[in-house]
């Protein structure tokens, strides 16, 4: 899976900015909630489908390699 931390600041009334440092690849997102907690679900979604396409893409690049 994943690994690596991230931050969540309110910046406006319902707005978060979201940073996230480690592996897949280092992201910064905004997110629009109601509250902190709803934002760190959101957030994460957002990291568990980048880490998805990330696996994704690596498991096409190895195929890619297997062939030739």
């Amino acid at each position: 899976m994943y690994s690596g931390e991230f931050t969540i600041e309110l910046i406006n009334k319902g707005r978060y900015q979201c940073e996230y440092c480690g592996t897949p690849r280092n992201i910064v997102h905004t997110v629009f909630a109601g509250d902190k907690r709803t934002a760190t679900k959101i957030f994460s979604d957002y990291i568990r489908a980048a880490w998805r396409a990330e696996e994704k893409r690596r498991q096409k690049q190895e195929g890619k390699k297997n062939v030739n």
